[in-house]
């Protein structure tokens, strides 16, 4: 629009302009720096808050990657001798799990070399405080820092060898760095946030921010009087914003603390405003060109559409997007409206990104089931990606084509677990692939992968496989109409997406791992203990088996369930205590051989004390031999005195000892076994766990008939 130099030379017009152009830029340009200001603060807060949590959440990675690490060195310390350390097969399957975690190990005592069990330690000793064996004899572990802040440093984790004071063999393990610290591993972390661990002289351990070693003073000074906080400090002429943590690890590893600091550069904290400031140059150019062309009267009428913009701005800076700008001047000031509102539409979908990408990481560091996690994320998925349908399709990795799908309807958002679905070769080589994502047409036939649902007829797929250790572990897919499927910026954020739900796979896959090898020393132990005699083959496995039913009749919850059943495979384990003479002596025991005999379950808590995954089970074990009438052992407990797991057990180990065969009897019929229950119910069997056995033996019954 061209104005000519006439309509400025009256003073009143000159006037009227200069009025207009001040009340209509003024308060733009100052409304302008309030919303800047105040999504600018906003900005700052919610990333020092997600910085919190996420230290917070880093700091309990770490940890339990140290757990895993002592856990497994444990393992090696269970072994009571050294020998079948370096000649036992079993030894393999521990070194096999430890090859990952551990650079080497290394068994020191004060008599011998050093013998090398993982690889060689490259120390040759290594030198303890008086009270260090004291530490180890309780069962902890020591960390030791060697050249911390160096290149070259090292952490070694200590275990002594048998947990006796007077012994003074080691394990000395070296601990795997790269997997400590998560080097080249996906993390938890949020996007463009880099990590540094400091020692407890704030000594560098590890950093993923180049030429952090040159500002260590100024971060020393910055952690030095607190456990935790939020700071901000330049790197290279760049400002990073700054949240730490301590970690207190002298309980347990006889360690200070180390102290876990996460930072955000500014500049990528602040690229949800970039709009903003591109944006509201160009409103106030725009406003100053239609003033050229509007007389006085248009422009009082055009205030309006000022003022509406004004209280949407703040609203936006109160994160209230409810309500739109609505100007229908069909002149500039519509258009800016248009403008404005797209630019709220953005700033939300920005936040309620934010917001989801949050829920999902507490999700994924919180769950210990790949249901509900893939579930949260399919929920977070819908609401702020737009699409008709989505879901993820699990894939069995020992048998690709078997999976099982979860999808999530967009009009109610309810998630909902199908039946398992076959996955044909050619359609996981089709995955394999596109390592991305790729698209399915409508006219294309629908792969295996996922579900037959009337929703997704006649709709594009965009497919993402979703990776974990280099092979496909799951898929992520979204169904839209034609030409509905998301842009490139949510595209974008799905790829981000699928690494986070790939993280939490790999959790919960090692979640999963670690349950199964517990269940199997569980099963190895029991059969040790029924390998004892030939009469109690099996024993184990029969008294779990009936001690389940017993609590499924009695509705137990999930983990009492789970700990009855472990208890069941273990309660015999003092047995292996007891001479084979006695257990499998065919006539009347004296009272010196009960005596002996009654030891176990004694025997049976000392053996497994020192696990602490199995402190809940050390009730049920030592506590399955007491009567409900006071007359059992080996205390002499009474009533609900008694653990009810051990109420329990004793009921199903009796149902066994009297149902099978021995060498002085047979076994009782099903009829006397009933029998013979009701009249121990209130003697030495609990009335309620007698009932609910009499009712799981009589299904037995109905189902074989």
């Amino acid at each position: 629009m061209k104005f000519e130099k006439k309509t400025f030379k009256s003073k009143l017009s000159r006037r009227i302009f200069t009025t207009f152009v001040t009340c209509a830029l003024l308060p733009v340009v100052c409304l302008a720096i309030l919303v800047y200001f105040q999504v600018t603060h906003y900005l700052t807060r919610q990333t020092l808050r997600n910085l919190h949590q996420a230290v917070k959440s880093h700091s309990q990675t770490l940890s339990n990657r140290l757990n895993l690490v002592e856990h497994n060195l444990e393992l090696l310390g269970s072994v009571t001798d050294e020998r079948i350390l370096i000649k036992s097969q079993a030894y393999d399957g521990i070194r096999s799990r430890l090859l990952n975690q551990f650079n080497s190990i290394t068994l020191f005592s004060n008599s011998d070399q050093p013998r090398p069990l993982l690889n060689r330690l490259e120390i040759k000793s290594l030198k303890f405080e008086p009270d260090d064996f004291e530490h180890m004899s309780a069962g902890k572990p020591l960390l030791v820092e060697l050249d911390a802040g160096k290149s070259s440093s090292s952490i070694i984790m200590v275990r002594q060898f048998r947990s006796e004071k007077a012994n003074k063999k080691v394990f000395a393990g070296e601990i795997n760095l790269n997997f400590l610290w998560g080097i080249n591993q996906i993390e938890n972390l949020p996007l463009d946030t880099e990590v540094c661990i400091l020692d407890s002289s704030h000594n560098i351990l590890y950093t993923s921010l180049p030429n952090l070693a040159e500002t260590e003073d100024e971060i020393s000074a910055q952690i030095q009087n607190s456990i935790s906080g939020n700071f901000e400090f330049y790197v290279n002429g760049k400002l990073y914003f700054a949240s730490y943590s301590q970690m207190f690890l002298k309980p347990t590893y006889k360690l200070p603390c180390w102290s876990v600091i996460l930072l955000k550069a500014k500049s990528d904290a602040f690229v949800p405003i970039a709009k903003f400031k591109i944006i509201f140059p160009l409103f106030i150019i725009l406003t100053i060109m239609v003033v050229l062309g509007l007389s006085i009267a248009n422009i009082r009428k055009n205030l309006i559409p000022i003022a509406a913009l004004k209280e949407g701005a703040k609203r936006i800076a109160q994160r209230d997007f409810t309500n739109k700008v609505r100007i229908a001047s069909r002149d500039e000031f519509e258009e800016l409206a248009i403008a404005f509102n797209e630019m709220s539409a953005a700033i939300e979908h920005k936040f309620k990104t934010l917001d989801a990408k949050a829920e999902i990481d507490n999700a994924v560091l919180s769950t210990l089931s790949r249901e509900d996690m893939i579930k949260v994320a399919i929920a977070h998925i819908s609401d702020i990606i737009t699409c008709r349908v989505c879901g993820i399709s699990i894939i069995d990795p020992d048998n690709v084509c078997q999976g099982r799908a979860l999808y999530s309807y967009k009009q109610d958002n309810q998630t909902t677990l199908t039946k398992a679905v076959k996955i044909l070769p050619y359609e996981y080589k089709q995955l394999s692939k596109n390592r991305n994502y790729f698209i399915i047409n409508h006219n294309d036939q629908m792969p295996r992968f996922i579900p037959i649902l009337s929703d997704i007829q006649k709709m594009d797929l965009l497919v993402f496989p979703i990776w974990v250790k280099k092979e496909i572990s799951a898929v992520l897919w979204l169904a839209n109409k034609n030409n509905e499927l998301p842009n490139k910026e949510d595209i974008k954020l799905l790829g981000q997406l699928t690494n986070q739900i790939a993280v939490a796979l790999s959790n919960t896959n090692l979640l999963e791992e670690q349950k199964e090898t517990n269940w199997g020393i569980l099963q190895a132990l029991a059969g040790t203990v029924d390998a004892k005699s030939p009469w109690t083959a099996g024993h184990s496995q029969r008294v779990a088996q009936m001690a389940l039913k017993i609590g499924y009749a009695m509705q137990l919850n999930s983990q009492s369930i789970e700990n009855l059943h472990r208890a069941a495979l273990l309660h015999d384990i003092g047995k292996v205590g007891i001479p084979s003479s006695i257990l499998d002596k065919p006539s009347k025991l004296s009272d010196d051989e009960y005596r002996i005999i009654k030891r176990h379950p004694e025997l049976g808590v000392k053996i497994i004390a020192p696990i602490k995954a199995f402190k809940e089970l050390l009730p049920i074990v030592g506590q399955h031999h007491e009567r409900f009438d006071g007359k059992g052992y080996p205390d002499g407990l009474s009533g609900e005195a008694i653990d009810m797991g051990a109420r329990i057990l004793a009921a199903a180990d009796v149902f066994d000892a009297v149902s099978s065969d021995r060498p002085y009897r047979r076994g009782m019929s099903t009829e006397e076994t009933i029998d013979l229950m009701q009249r121990e119910a209130g003697h030495q069997l609990d009335p309620l766990v007698a009932n609910a056995l009499i009712r799981a033996i009589k299904e037995d019954n109905r189902k074989a008939a």
